[in-house]
């Protein structure tokens, strides 16, 4: 209840801010708490490490701080989408790439977008949403469970919903923000997927090609890679049994 209140009451004063001042806040707010957060920045370390292993200790920390003010200014862009009108979320984000998109749209099956967290995929995704449709998204569920509800609130208000994708062509998208606090939405080639008998081959292969994607635009901007929790245990797990995901099969096929 008080994660929810809190994030209510920040939400409500937050969107009522003019932008930049709202910005201005949010960063200094944020520079004051990164030291206290331990558990995430440690993670958001070692997860850069691993894209930056030669990195020195203190530039892949002052590289943590400049990822952490961001994903701030991603989350205070989040809170405004909702009451922003259709002209000035256009003009926060530039599209690039739309030739892949019409490419993987001319299938007549729809597409599957697939995004690493950077930028602020929710702008991304309404700007979208505002030009050709509502459109469906696969999410985390956050705790506690009224505040997903809520979240999933303001993005419904945004166009956005979770709808069934089968068949589809795979677009890698990515969201990254520029030096005058807009972004750039862009879109990488689709990827066109046939099923084979070995289903097992077809997802692995898949995922190959869109995490090559991913690394590429992660090692260009690791400053908007937004991960604040580990993704390399310090210990390899070995699973026993390995099940693709639902979104990896729907992606290759039944």
């Amino acid at each position: 209840m008080i994660v929810y209140l809190g994030f209510r009451l920040i939400e409500g004063i937050i969107a009522r801010l003019p932008r930049r001042l709202a910005y201005a806040i949010g960063v200094v707010t944020s520079t004051l708490a990164f030291p206290l957060l331990a558990r995430q920045r440690k993670a958001l370390e070692s997860n850069l490490h691993h894209v930056l292993p030669d990195m020195p200790g203190p530039q892949l920390r002052k590289l943590a701080w400049r990822n952490w003010l961001n994903y701030t200014k991603a989350w205070i862009d989040f809170f405004k989408i909702p009451r922003m009108d259709r002209r000035k979320l256009g003009a926060l984000l530039s599209p690039s790439g739309l030739e892949n998109l019409d490419a993987a749209m001319a299938r007549g099956k729809g597409v599957i977008v697939v995004a690493p967290h950077m930028g602020s995929w929710e702008l991304a995704a309404a700007s979208w949403a505002a030009s050709f449709g509502e459109i469906g998204v696969m999410v985390e569920q956050i705790e506690p469970r009224r505040l997903f509800d809520h979240v999933s609130a303001l993005r419904s208000r945004m166009n956005i919903r979770v709808i069934p994708l089968s068949g589809a062509p795979i677009l890698p998208a990515f969201c990254i923000r520029d030096a005058n606090d807009a972004y750039i939405a862009i879109g990488e080639p689709p990827l066109f997927l046939t099923p084979s008998e070995d289903h097992r081959a077809d997802v692995r292969g898949a995922m190959e090609q869109i995490l090559a994607t991913f690394e590429r635009y992660i090692k260009s901007y690791p400053d908007q890679w937004h991960v604040l929790e580990p993704i390399w245990p310090e210990k390899p797990v070995v699973p026993v049994v390995t099940i693709p995901s639902p979104p990896a099969q729907a992606a290759v096929g039944d």
